[in-house]
């Protein structure tokens, strides 16, 4: 058994997926604030991905997380 994140083309298009179907039943727009949404529910929560806070891009993942936490603490 693969997982896909060892697929590029297929972990890409099933976040793609996973984007438009919190879209449709969020009603939000803003593409980074879904990605924030996901990354919190995912990444942040489950030791599984704890591989992935290793990234270079991960900062601006993790920013993007808690300016999401922060709106929801401030508002």
């Amino acid at each position: 058994m693969a997982y896909i994140d060892r697929n590029p083309a297929v972990l890409a298009r099933h976040i793609g997926d996973l984007v438009g179907s919190l879209k449709a039943a969020s009603g939000i727009e803003d593409v980074g604030r879904l990605h924030a949404i996901l990354l919190a529910f995912s990444y942040f929560s489950a030791p599984v991905y704890a591989d992935n806070w290793l990234r270079v891009d991960f900062k601006a993942e993790f920013e993007a997380v808690c300016k999401l936490i922060e709106a929801g603490i401030v508002g």
